[in-house]
This record gives structure tokens, sequence and C-alpha cells, in this order.
């Protein structure tokens, strides 16, 4: 069948040429009227949608089938008119902001599909604050196919201010309505927010309490006051015990177990109970996490066992500690109470006992387009920390620590990444001061091309840590299919009792990729310059 049309609308007009086409074998004349018919029909609407209103069509089956469209002016949006009634008419303001906001603009080619799209999207943003009863009254585009101009009308009428009441929590067995109520980031008589109902829902849904969740009110016009938070829940069984086994080349086999009881004491606490074992390091650790105090700050308490054998330093140690974390946005803060006591064997040196009682601070930044396999975005963890003599210490200290990351996309699917640690210890020596507060580097997702934590200080025949450290790294992803990738990457770093004495090492290599369900695997070789071997390296590569 020959075709001719314009080349903007042969995509257009494909489905009625096929229309016509599928008919040219009927034996029945009329049929093959009426398909022409159809496809006529077709061809125009879908013409019209795309803003073409006065195409000329010719249609032919015989002698020989043929279409032909000169599509002829396209219509622009010559004028859009909103018009908004109900409560909302007295806030000048917001209601500039809704018109600002329209997703079609003047002098744009008219398309239904964007007009549809654009009053569902005006509706949905006035409705999500403050008018949940919010409904369209007329819209209207009235087109002059003449002067190819359309001129497009819409009324709104907001309805009154709602604002919510208490709640009301259906579906609790095991506990009080109290628990659901900490997590409700409303008051009674706030104005209703859409995205905050749906951020009460999320954070439900993500509690160990509860297995399904659902959150709404009543979007009744005649009620708008106070109405009430309804809250369905499933509770989800209140223990649970998990096993798992794991590996990487910085640790080796890996394997653990946890307990966990969602309401120890039937008071809705969380009781974590567990151990892990691996050749490196073994520990065991029991910790409390109460129910959220107000939104979205949790505290929680614990006790860890830890032993282990890394670079020829033997270390045992016990830790209490309690914390408390919030998250406001994309910054998540911690703060940490601890007192350990730490046992230290280094191959070759003396045995040594080390007290500390440190408060410390944790900030983190979040800002990327996939928190397990970022392409695009920053992340940033800030800590500051210390202790002194007069309470519980060995020695005065102060620990602070950083660590910036930064993703970039490169064409359609690969990726460049820049990362860097710095850490400093301020003290009067490092003898006197647990491991945790000082600083070792290499191995996967630090320094490759070197064993796992084997850059530090040398005491004796061991690798201690020191009070400076510098890591960097420069990455570049290709990724070949949506599984699997290739990487080269640039790594560098070290770390030193003293500022002068740090000078960098580097490792260089190559590495695959493959996309997990937990983030990237990576399998890396990198070449130490300062050792000269290769190294493979074997991680999740999962952001912080």
């Amino acid at each position: 069948m020959a075709v001719s049309a314009d080349e903007a609308v042969r995509e257009l007009i494909a489905p009625g040429v096929q229309m016509l086409e599928a008919s040219l074998d009927s034996p029945d004349a009329l049929e093959r009227l009426a398909a022409s018919r159809r496809a006529r029909r077709a061809i125009v609407e879908a013409l019209e949608s795309e803003g073409w209103f006065s195409p000329q069509l010719d249609l032919l089956i015989e002698p020989q089938p043929s279409v032909h469209v000169t599509a002829g002016a396209r219509t622009v949006v010559a004028a859009i008119e909103i018009i908004f009634t109900g409560a909302l008419a007295a806030d000048a303001a917001r209601m500039e902001a809704l018109r600002s906001a329209f997703g079609i603009k003047g002098g744009t080619p008219f398309r239904q599909i964007e007009w549809e799209a654009a009053k569902s999207a005006l509706l949905r943003e006035l409705s999500s604050e403050d008018y949940a009863a919010a409904e369209i009254t007329r819209s209207q585009a009235t087109v002059d196919p003449a002067r190819a101009e359309a001129r497009l009308e819409i009324m709104i009428d907001s309805g009154p201010v709602f604002t919510v009441g208490r709640l009301q929590v259906e579906g609790l067995e095991r506990y009080s309505p109290a628990l659901v109520e900490r997590y409700s980031p409303f008051r009674p008589g706030d104005r209703f927010s859409h995205p905050r109902l749906l951020d009460f829902q999320s954070a439900l849904q993500a509690t160990p309490y509860f297995s399904s969740v659902v959150v709404e009110v009543s979007r009744d016009p005649q009620a708008p006051r106070e109405v009430p938070i309804r809250v369905q829940v499933v509770e989800a069984k209140s223990k649970r015990v998990s096993a798992g086994v794991g590996g990487s080349t910085n640790f080796g086999p890996r394997a653990e177990l946890h307990y966990r009881d969602n309401d120890w004491l039937d008071r809705a606490w969380g009781l974590g109970v567990g151990a892990r074992v691996d050749p490196l390091r073994q520990s065991q650790f029991a910790e409390v996490i109460l129910p959220l105090r107000s939104h979205r700050v949790r505290e929680s308490f614990g006790v860890l066992r830890e032993n282990s054998d890394i670079q020829g330093l033997i270390t045992r140690r016990v830790a209490f500690g309690a914390n408390r974390e919030w998250v406001r946005g994309r910054v998540e803060t911690r703060i940490t109470l601890k007192a350990q006591q730490e046992h230290r064997q280094a191959e070759g040196a003396d045995t040594a006992t080390r007290n500390a009682l440190s408060l410390g601070a944790s900030w983190t930044w979040r800002d990327v387009d996939n928190p397990l396999d970022p392409r695009r975005g920053t992340l940033l963890n800030l800590q500051a920390g210390g202790g002194s003599r007069l309470v519980l210490s060995d020695q005065n200290f102060l620990r602070g620590y950083a660590h910036a990351q930064q993703y970039w996309p490169v064409g359609e699917r690969d990726v460049f990444s820049l990362r860097a640690e710095l850490g400093v210890t301020a003290a009067h020596d490092s003898q006197s001061l647990p491991q945790e507060f000082l600083f070792r580097a290499g191995g996967a997702q630090s320094v490759r091309g070197y064993a796992y934590e084997s850059l530090g200080v040398r005491e004796g025949n061991a690798t201690v840590g020191g009070r400076f450290m510098a890591v960097g790294s420069a990455e570049y992803t290709h990724w070949l299919s949506e599984k699997w990738g290739v990487a080269g990457f640039l790594d560098a770093g070290n770390v030193s009792d003293t500022r002068s004495q740090l000078r960098l090492v580097y490792g260089v290599g190559l590495g695959a990729r493959w996309r997990s369900p937990a983030g990237p695997l990576a399998l890396d070789v990198a070449y130490g310059e300062r050792d000269r071997k290769f190294r493979p390296h074997f991680a999740i590569m999962i952001a912080f």
C-alpha cells in the first residue's frame, strides 16, 4: 500500500494504516468500506490528539490502495485560563504558584495527553496540601482549526481547608495505640498534608512491629475539621531467628546468627542478641532498641564482646554503649556514649590494657539517586568524639573523621566516582588509646592492592592503629549490560602516628561488577606499588 504523509505524522497514522491494510484481503466490499471508515476515524483522532485538527486525508481502496495525508498547521496553545473557587480563592500566592507550575505553556503545540496530564498534576498538587476535597468542576479545550489555536480553561473548586484530628488505630492486639502515636508527624489541628500522611505510613511500615499498614483520612467536604486519621495495621510476628553466611577478601568467610524480639518485656522494646564469626574477628552482642521517643528519634543501648587477630595484633574488648539517632530529610545524626576496655597483644611487644569513656557524634548526609547503586549524587559522613582522663579514660583525646563520596553519570550507563577519607586523633600518644579511636587502612573499599588493615603503624611484628589517616580513590565503571560491568580504579592512602611521616602508597587495578539485589558485587585485582604484589579483592559495593 502506498502511503504519503509528512514525516512528523507517519508514526501517528500507522495504526490506522495497518487497520486499512488488514481489511484488503476481505472479499466483502461492504466490509472493506466499513474498515476504510474506521481507519479514517482512527487516523483523524490520532492527528487531533497531537494538535493537527485540519488535515487533508485521502484513503483509496480501489483500483490501487493508498493513503495520502497532509497534516496542515499544528494547533498551538493560545491562552490558558485557570479559575479557582472555594477557600483557596483567598490565597493569592498559592493560586499564582499553581498557575506558574501548570504543565502547559502558551505557544506550545496542543497535545491531548499533555492536557490530561497537566490537569491531573494540577489537581494532585492542590489536593495534596490543605485542600483534600479539591475537584475539577469544569475543563474545556476550545480549538479554532482555521487559526490553528487552542484556548484552555479549567475551573477548580478547592473546597474547605482540612485539618486532621486524633488517630483511630485498628488491628492492634499486642501493642498499644501509644506506639503508633509515637510515629505520627501530626498533632490534632494540623493542616492536612498527603505527603506527610504517606511519610507516616512509610515510617510505620518500616518498623518491625507491623507487616501491613494503611493510613487514610476521609475527604468529605462537609466535615473538614479535625478529621480522624484512620490507621489500619496487621501486626508482624514479634520473635524471629535469622542466620546468614557471607564472605569477602577482607574477612574471609563469615557466619552470623541473630535473635530478635520486638516486644521484649511486653513494652514494644526491641531486643537483639547475636554472634558473628569469621577468621579475623569473633563477636557477641546484645542490644535493646526503645520505641521512638518522638517522631524519628530513636534510642538504644547495648553491650559488645569482641576478639580479633588482624595483622599480628590480637585484641579482646568489651564495650557498653548508648545511642540516640534521628533523621531529618537527607541528614542522619547519631550521638553515642560508650565505655570500653581493650586488652591487646601486638606480636613481639608487651600486652596492654586500655580504658576509655567516649562521647561521639556522627552526621551523615545522603543525596543520591539510588541508595544501593548510585550513579549521581553525594555522600558525606562526619564524625567527632573524645574522652578525658577525668572521666574513666586513660588519657585525653579528640578524634575526627570525614568520609566523602561523589558520583557522576557518564553517558547512558557509566559512572565516575571519587572517594576521600581523612582521620585525625589528637592525643599525647597512641599507646594509651583503644584501637577504635585510631586508624588502619588497606583492603576492599579502602586502599586496594594491600591486605586488610595492613597500612598502619608498626609495633613489634604487628600493624596497629595510628593517629593520622588519608585515603583517596578514583573509579570509572563501564556497564556492559544492565547486570554486568567492568571498572578501573586508582587508590591511594596510608596511616601514620605523626603527620610528617604520612606517605601515600598507591594501588591500581581492574575489576568486574555484577548488580545484585543488595548492591553491586565487586571482584577486583589490584597492584600495590609499595609491596609490588597483585591482590584480589571481593566485596559488596554498598554506599555508606
